[in-house]
């Protein structure tokens, strides 16, 4: 991981609006946090937020004067967001916090830089980068930026008794900041794993979510393995993770669509035939698509875990999932399929199957309700005779003559 520490290489990289506000507060105020660290590390910055010693009515008065518009996002907290070319950038006033709640706690408003810093979570986010570029870091951020550490700041516990959350946290900044898990920063979060019940299931699932998707798998596997070894899926899901599967995955991910990674993902990780859907959206706050997206698969899962999926299954699952899903549908759950079942099947016959998924053209059908009419088919028969009807169309390679569709009829009606 490379380090930059060359701060006129940094400045080249500030946003002008980030020069600007520096320009307009000098001495008193300071760019903070991921925005600093991952300038250091050269990574795409996705949001600059300062540090300030004025006070949010004073940061407020000053935007003004400059004709930037301000948004007091969060004043209890000392927080304003000013927007310049409609881009937004946080101010917080620099505060220490007290009888912390979770996210919630006392504010109160200081000058000092370093109070300020001792209420973050980690060495590497209390890094504060001033308007003549040069780094401030008072817990040894940088150090652990080069050695790939992620330490809380001063003590591990009193962090995290601070808010519980800082265990998600933990792990999610440990996947794509350090070589291995910091054993004080462990044992302080294990020691706290049974207060993560009181924990938003908003705010657990989104850290959840950025953890599965960091781009180091071998760690994101060692903590999903964490997970169940200690039983925190079982405290927060009720279920046990299948990080056998997920591991499984890890090596055919390149064949899903980016926007659809993070759905196949949650599938991999929770579902299995005994899966209860219900219960785990009161739990993991599923969206309506996704939800839909889980109850589909563990449908197919269930009609097919004992057997393997061919191209007359994969016809047919077409023909039944067509209103709902696109043939990204059948690749996915296929995908599922065969990292839940580990099919005993070649690298060659799944390139196969994957391309007959891709190709596949699912024509229309050519029969109607009318068809069956004409045929004097019982009226509380025709939507379920014409479902079947497609059924054994899709298994015989979309083809049925008019013979063949009599046929058909006559054994759907015995």
């Amino acid at each position: 991981m490379k380090i930059l520490l060359n701060n006129s290489k940094i400045f080249e990289n500030l946003p002008r609006e980030v020069l600007k506000l520096f320009a307009i507060f000098g001495e008193n105020i300071r760019l903070v946090g991921g925005s600093v660290r991952d300038l250091i590390l050269e990574k795409k910055v996705n949001d600059y937020d300062f540090a300030c010693k004025f006070l949010p009515e004073e940061i407020q008065k000053i935007l003004k004067e400059n004709n930037i518009k301000s948004i007091p996002t969060g004043l209890k907290y000392g927080t304003i967001t000013a927007v310049i070319n409609h881009k937004n950038f946080q101010i917080t006033t620099l505060r220490s916090d007290k009888n912390q709640r979770g996210r919630d706690c006392d504010v109160n408003f200081v000058e000092d830089f370093y109070e300020d810093a001792k209420r973050r979570d980690f060495t590497i986010n209390a890094l504060y980068l001033d308007y003549l570029g040069e780094i401030h870091d008072y817990f040894n951020g940088i150090d652990d930026l080069k050695n790939r550490k992620v330490r809380f700041i001063l003590d591990a516990k009193t962090r995290i008794h601070e808010d519980y959350l800082r265990i998600f946290r933990f792990f999610r900044f440990s996947c794509d900041y350090a070589l291995e898990l910091d054993k004080e920063g462990l044992e302080a979060c294990l020691e706290f794993k049974d207060s993560l019940k009181k924990l938003s299931k908003e705010r657990v699932r989104d850290e959840f979510l950025k953890i599965i998707s960091s781009t180091n798998s071998s760690q994101i596997i060692s903590i999903l393995n964490l997970f169940k070894e200690q039983k925190i899926d079982e405290i927060l899901w009720n279920l046990s993770l299948d990080t056998e599967a997920f591991k499984q995955f890890l090596n055919f991910e390149k064949y899903i669509e980016k926007n659809d990674l993070k759905i196949n993902k949650i599938a991999i990780i929770f579902l299995n035939i005994n899966f209860d859907l219900n219960d785990f959206d009161n739990n993991f706050c599923l969206t309506k698509i996704e939800k839909k997206f889980l109850q589909n698969c563990l449908e197919l899962l269930k009609k097919y875990h004992h057997k393997n999926i061919d191209e007359v299954d994969l016809n047919q699952i077409a023909v039944e999932y067509s209103e709902n899903f696109s043939k990204n549908f059948i690749l996915n759950f296929y995908m599922i399929f065969y990292c839940k079942n580990f099919l005993k099947i070649s690298q060659n016959h799944l390139e196969n199957i994957i391309k007959y998924i891709t190709n596949l053209q699912v024509p229309n059908f050519l029969f109607k309700i009318s068809d069956l009419e004409k045929i004097n088919c019982p009226k509380r028969q025709l939507s379920s005779t014409l479902k079947a009807l497609k059924i054994k169309w899709a298994q015989n390679n979309f083809e049925l003559s008019h013979d063949q569709f009599l046929v058909e009829v006559k054994n759907i009606l015995k």
